[in-house]
């Protein structure tokens, strides 16, 4: 389980490392929530933005900043729908962080999440009425 989770943090860096030919540095979630709320469908800035928020040091506060964020953005209405997927991936990464980090899931799990708007309990559930 851990080799998994490993496995994902790598290929999530070098996905975000190249998708910003190598300059990665310096995005933080007050930069990402913008990008992503003017392109919702932007799968390297969520990769980018679950990454941040899920980190074990600095993940609990950048969600805190990401919640503030997100709430204070204007979104177009025709965007709307996709970017209240990713504002409820934050909500709930952040119920996750109030359980401390070990109950934190791996990132594909939010990534998911946020393109379905599905989470907790209804995550995999075959033959969904919502799917």
């Amino acid at each position: 389980m851990i080799k998994k989770f490993v496995k994902c943090l790598v290929f999530c860096s070098c996905l975000a490392f190249g998708l910003f030919n190598g300059d990665c540095c310096g995005m933080d979630v007050k930069d990402l929530i913008p990008q992503i709320a003017e392109n919702p469908d932007d799968n390297g800035k969520l990769i980018m933005l679950v990454s941040e928020l899920t980190n074990e040091k600095t993940g609990s506060d950048n969600t805190d900043v990401a919640i503030d964020v997100a709430q204070s953005i204007d979104v177009r209405e025709e965007l709307k729908p996709a970017f209240e997927k990713i504002v409820c991936m934050i909500f709930g990464v952040a119920h996750d962080w109030c359980c401390g980090y070990k109950r934190m899931h791996f990132p594909e799990y939010y990534i998911e999440g946020a393109k379905s708007g599905k989470f907790g309990p209804y995550y995999n559930i075959p033959n969904d009425q919502n799917s």
